[in-house]
């Protein structure tokens, strides 16, 4: 009994170590995309950056939208990986001028932006150090513009 018991016991720490081997190599190819995308863009790898990977068709488009227009330039870099028609992309390139970048999902130059992206809407924050993966999108940009707007007022 006992050597069943032992046997399950180093099975299970064999198995954690073997995928936490595998997690730290996924998290450190993301740490290498993101330091080439962001070398593309002329964005130093230890600034904070947001990067918002957004679909035209999500239905969390809109409201996104609206937050990502009303948005103060230059407050930090946002880059929005955007899937969209070519026009629709541009276009919100000039009316979301809080954003640092946006640019198209499909394209050869942005590569390496799709590849870090696992959803069609996602949104990642690294902050020099550590790549953080959000799903609520609208209450991070949200809850970001808050503290902004808290910090700049306490200046």
């Amino acid at each position: 009994m006992s050597i069943i018991l032992f046997g399950l016991c180093a099975s299970v720490i064999v198995l954690y170590t073997l995928l936490r081997k595998k997690r730290r190599r996924l998290q450190h190819r993301e740490k290498k995309i993101l330091a080439g995308a962001l070398a593309d863009l002329g964005i130093p790898s230890s600034e904070d950056v947001v990067l918002l990977a957004l679909h035209y068709t999500d239905s969390v488009y809109k409201t996104i939208d609206a937050i990502l227009s009303g948005q103060p330039a230059n407050r930090r870099h946002l880059v929005v990986v955007f899937d969209g028609p070519l026009w629709l992309v541009q276009l919100k390139a000039k009316s979301w001028s809080g954003c640092t970048r946006v640019i198209p999902m499909h394209t050869p130059k942005t590569s390496g932006w799709s590849g870090l992206m696992r959803g069609s809407s996602e949104l990642l924050h690294w902050n020099g150090r550590e790549l953080k993966r959000y799903s609520e999108i609208e209450l991070f940009l949200e809850t970001d513009e808050k503290n902004f707007s808290l910090k700049e007022g306490a200046s």
